[in-house]
């Protein structure tokens, strides 16, 4: 879940609870029908949404949502309008895609780890259900136990006596 402006984080939070509590408005697209929930996939998107204007509306010095007025979906209209003729990305949208990138990189490495943590430890579950059998096949003398017995640790004599 994104973090959000700490002056409008409960606003936000808010934003997000009632996406999940209430059914979605149909879209002008129709692709939904109506009385649905949002989907897990839309539901990212609209954090994504919610905390991008959320950033915009705080380096506006704006802290509640009660402060948005047409004027200020006038001003973020005409600053996407902008952003659109200059065909390059905000700073804001550059600074989330970069946290995704280093989010997928984390989460590849993550899922190698785990990987190679699975593999180790079926090879210690091996080890363990072999270790059991000899055990139990040396406590109940039932055939030969191929457990090779390792000499007695020798000890030391203390140094700097």
């Amino acid at each position: 879940m994104p973090v959000f402006p700490a002056a409008l984080s409960r606003h936000c939070r808010a934003i997000m609870q009632a996406a999940l509590d209430h059914p979605q408005p149909v879209e002008p697209g129709g692709r939904q029908r109506p009385g649905e929930y949002i989907s897990i996939g839309s539901f990212t998107n609209l954090a994504a949404d919610v905390k991008a204007f959320a950033i915009w509306l705080d380096a506006h010095g704006i802290s509640d949502f009660r402060e948005v007025t047409d004027v200020v979906l006038d001003l973020i209209e005409d600053f996407q309008a902008r952003v659109r003729a200059q065909g390059h990305t905000p700073l804001v949208a550059q600074a989330l895609a970069e946290q995704i990138s280093e989010l997928k990189e984390k989460l590849a490495g993550t899922a190698t780890a785990l990987a190679a943590e699975r593999a180790t430890t079926a090879i210690l579950r091996k080890i363990v259900a072999e270790l059991d059998l000899e055990l139990h096949a040396a406590r109940d003398g039932s055939g030969p136990v191929p457990i090779a017995s390792l000499p007695a640790r020798r000890r030391r004599p203390a140094s700097g006596s």
